[in-house]
């Protein structure tokens, strides 16, 4: 907008120079300014600011109402023009209503059972609290699912005496429980990770030593349940002594078994990663699972990747290794930490592409930050991830990103409409006041005329564009990122130019018989042409349909009523204006003419779509 108005001012001082110079001699300095100004305020769209206010206003209503709360309103320029989203997938890709399908042993027995549900109950930090008159849990879904698959068979609560925190870096969490008879360590997480703290397996005939036979069928069941799209969890204990050392926590674990948890693909993801596609956005999946899970739900929702990458192969490249890979068209990213997510955002970027980034933990806030659009979850999402973004997704649907982008996209698409639709107006403006101070005695448009035209064009009919509904293809190639491009340029020339023709051509063919009645005819023409308009440039990128301008009603009331003002004003404010009725034989000249603006207008917009740059 700053770039587009800075070419404003400059067009509008060329009006006013060439204005004043053209009708100086002809009506004298006052009449000349007077043209000159009026021309000038016809040439400015002070509509603007109000119509993308407007615009932006509407457009943030409704991604709330679809999920998606703005935070800044700017940055719906931004989202509506990006070129790639990073995604969770916990949640975002998935329900992220996990449940617990099954325990896998190596060898099952009652014992093993026993442990397993105790690390799944005690080893973890989701609870239950009253709300109202509800109980409700909260904390990650993760946990949830553990704590309330094991709650049934749980019955001694002992105490917790130490805890080691879970992190996206150590993909595992420890605590120290001290229960009646026994103090024990109980260990979940990452399979590939807890693995290697285990040098001891519990079996049918009690504990073993873990051979690297038996490491290697787990971590086979492991890729075997992953690539179904099973997020999966190794369990593992060992029994300690009230005084222990910290460090000592998680070395010479003993395996228990792999707890096997269900999160299936949010059904409505893979048409919106469809439609993603069609918009020309690239989208990239960056989680914590492990690369068979995640492989296994990119391709249950359609997300097209060359290979997958894992954390440990990320920390290995140089940024030139990493950014061969995004070329490569690799886009899942697993057992990735918010750090690997800043470091791709940022090759992203250094390639000028504009990258929409989901988060919710607070490491993520960084990232959110430094992204063109920060996107955080409002269900799971921490505060700082939420104060980090520029947008908050209520549900933590993938769907809801779609839908902002969509939003986006129509909001910079009505502000267009809005200055095609001016620009061609102020262009034949200008065109008549000078062709007709070089041709005619008087002044046919006086400048009470230019501001009232002004008014009731660049008033509701205008403004209400900033309501337009979008076309059906507008998620159908890459977005728009300028205001005007050469296409806009032609259109507004060619509108313009069609639209003075054909004032011009109603000049010479009508006989008048006073200069008040040309005015009235030149000055109604303009009034009623540009309602003419508005379905031309509501149609300008899309097939001809009447039905947008049937869902936008305020378009189609203030249609109505600047025809009726201009109706009333013709025949009872025609002494102030300078004009004088206009008979029905002149009404039907106009509406004609209209109807030809109209047939010619969509061809020269269909031509115009058709040109290549």
């Amino acid at each position: 907008m700053e770039v587009f108005t800075k070419k404003v001012i400059l067009l509008t001082i060329a009006v006013i120079v060439i204005t004043f110079l053209v009708s100086f001699s002809k009506f004298g300095v006052l009449k000349a300014a007077l043209l000159a100004v009026a021309l000038a305020v016809a040439a400015i769209p002070e509509g603007l600011p109000a119509v993308t206010t407007i615009a932006l206003a509407l457009g943030t209503r409704e991604m709330a109402n679809r999920n998606a709360l703005v935070r800044r309103l700017k940055i719906i320029e931004s989202v509506g023009s990006l070129d790639v989203i990073c995604t969770d997938k916990t949640g975002t890709l998935t329900e992220g209503k996990m449940k617990v399908k099954d325990f896998w042993f190596l060898e099952e027995n009652e014992k093993a059972k026993e442990i397993s549900l105790k690390v799944c109950y005690y080893c973890n930090n989701s609870k239950q609290i009253l709300k109202g008159d509800k109980l409700v849990w909260i904390g990650d879904e993760t946990e949830i699912a553990l704590k309330e698959y094991a709650k049934f068979f749980v019955i001694e609560e002992g105490e917790r005496l130490e805890e080691v925190s879970f992190s996206s870096e150590r993909m595992m969490m420890s605590v120290v429980h001290k229960f009646s008879s026994e103090t024990l360590i109980l260990t979940k997480g990452a399979p590939e990770v807890v693995i290697k703290k285990c040098n001891k397996i519990l079996l049918k005939d009690g504990v073993k030593k873990l051979t690297e036979e038996m490491k290697k069928k787990i971590l086979e069941k492991n890729s075997e349940f992953a690539s179904k799209g099973i997020r999966v969890l190794a369990l593992a204990y060992k029994q300690t002594k009230e005084k222990f050392e910290k460090e000592d926590i998680e070395k010479d674990l003993t395996f228990v078994s792999l707890v096997l948890l269900l999160d299936l693909p949010r059904k409505d993801v893979k048409e919106a990663i469809e439609e993603c596609y069609s918009a020309g956005i690239r989208v990239i999946m960056i989680t914590g699972d492990n690369t068979e899970t995640a492989r296994a739900i990119a391709e249950m929702v359609g997300l097209k990747s060359t290979g997958v990458v894992s954390g440990d192969e990320l920390d290995k490249m140089s940024d030139e290794e990493l950014k061969k890979v995004l070329d490569s068209n690799v886009n899942i990213f697993a057992r990735a930490s918010p750090f690997h997510k800043l470091r791709i955002l940022e090759i992203l970027k250094k390639e000028g592409l504009r990258v929409g980034m989901t988060g919710d933990g607070v490491n993520d806030s960084l990232a959110l930050k430094k992204a063109d659009v920060g996107i955080a979850m409002g269900v799971k999402g921490s505060e700082v991830a939420k104060e980090a973004s520029d947008i908050i997704l209520l549900d933590d649907n993938f769907s809801s990103i779609r839908n902002a982008v969509k939003e986006g996209r129509k909001i910079f698409e009505n502000i267009r409409k809005f200055v095609l639709y001016l620009f061609s107006s102020n262009i034949a403006e200008v065109f008549i006041v000078l062709f007709f101070s070089l041709l005619s005695p008087f002044l046919i448009l006086l400048p009470i005329h230019l501001l009232w035209i002004n008014l009731v064009t660049d008033g509701l009919p205008a403004i209400s564009l900033a309501n337009d509904v979008p076309r059906k293809d507008i998620m159908k190639g890459k977005a728009k990122i300028k205001i005007f491009d050469r296409r806009d340029v032609i259109f507004i020339l060619s509108m313009g130019s069609l639209l003075s023709f054909l004032i011009i051509f109603e000049y010479f063919i009508l006989s008048f018989k006073s200069q008040e009645e040309i005015r009235a005819v030149v000055f109604s023409s303009f009034v009623i042409f540009e309602m003419f308009k508005v379905f031309i440039v509501q149609n300008f990128e899309g097939s001809l349909s009447f039905e947008n301008l049937k869902k936008n009603k305020m378009l189609l009331i203030s249609m109505i009523s600047t025809i009726l003002l201009q109706i009333f004003l013709v025949y009872f404010l025609y002494r102030y204006f300078d004009i004088v009725p206009l008979g029905l034989y002149n009404w039907i000249i106009i509406t004609g003419l209209g109807f030809v603006l109209f047939v010619v207008g969509i061809l020269v917009s269909r031509l115009v779509n058709k040109l290549k740059f």
